[in-house]
């Protein structure tokens, strides 16, 4: 290892153990497709998300994560996708921390770049952010918290917008991965100027809340879409949303936004909720 990795692991642990007492990071050992991951809290499942997020990677360069938590989709990325550079993006310094930690045991800390701000559509911004469990886990929406077992803390983070970074970056993403638990329209509201490029593919997981329903978030999301020129495509049953009264009775689901003429692949088609390949091609 080197001496900067060992730095960094060493930093990042004294962190871990000043804020949260967690003296000891358990690293478990996982392999699937012929792929070994070294994984610290976490196990990755073998599941039709799983696939999703593969095939959707494979051929990306440049990937915004944003909704890290602990690196999940990170190892995932680095390991099946041609990425040479990984935006990682959480509000939570603990999450964040650990995502590091998984990017360094996995020996791609030199392809990330870590954000602890909240992305929405302001930037600079001062916001709340709400933890929960065992304080990985949170989210902006304060009625979220509220019905969340186990409210652990909140604390004011910074916002930034995906154009921001795209601007100070000098970057264009092929894939951007959403998972920010209600926050979705403000995020793709963030991204009014990358969605020019028409190139940009948001791999989005929905949710609702106590306070924002399925139907009235599919609204606002579809609408993004459409006065975008983007489509906006339902993975569960692989079909173009026209409007968000498919996806009301949903308390959560996957979708993706694509360019109005992008052509869904035969091996995503085949990846359907409760099925999964045999392989990864």
């Amino acid at each position: 290892m080197k001496f900067n990795q060992l730095h960094i692991r060493t930093r990042i642990k004294q962190r871990l153990f000043n804020k949260y007492g967690l003296r000891l990071l358990k690293v478990k050992k996982q392999e699937f497709f012929g792929k070994k991951f070294e994984l610290v809290g976490m196990q990755i499942k073998l599941d039709y998300e799983t696939g999703w997020l593969i095939q959707l990677a494979q051929d990306a360069e440049i990937i915004f994560d944003v909704g890290c938590n602990i690196g999940q989709t990170a190892v995932l990325f680095h390991a099946f996708s041609q990425a040479n550079k990984i935006y990682l993006f959480d509000p939570n310094p603990y999450a964040l921390a650990v995502c590091a930690e998984n990017a360094i045991l996995n020996d791609f800390s030199d392809k990330i770049r870590l954000y602890n701000r909240c992305v929405s559509d302001v930037h600079d911004e001062e916001m709340e952010f709400h933890t929960v469990l065992t304080g990985a886990a949170g989210s902006l929406d304060p009625s979220f918290a509220r019905t969340a077992n186990n409210l652990k803390e909140s604390y004011k983070i910074e916002s930034v917008t995906i154009d921001e970074i795209v601007k100070c970056e000098k970057v264009i993403p092929d894939v951007v991965k959403l998972d920010v638990e209600g926050h979705e329209y403000q995020v793709l509201c963030g991204s009014n100027n990358l969605a020019q490029n028409k190139k940009t593919k948001f791999l989005v997981e929905m949710h609702s809340s106590p306070s924002l329903s399925m139907e009235e978030n599919g609204k606002n999301v579809i609408n993004w879409a459409k006065e975008h020129n983007y489509k906006a495509i339902y993975l569960k049953e692989m079909v173009i949303l026209k409007d968000s009264g498919q996806i009301k009775h949903r308390g959560r689901c996957h979708l993706l936004l694509a360019p109005s003429d992008y052509v869904l692949s035969p091996e995503l088609q085949s990846i359907k909720q409760g099925t999964f390949p045999a392989k990864i091609v």
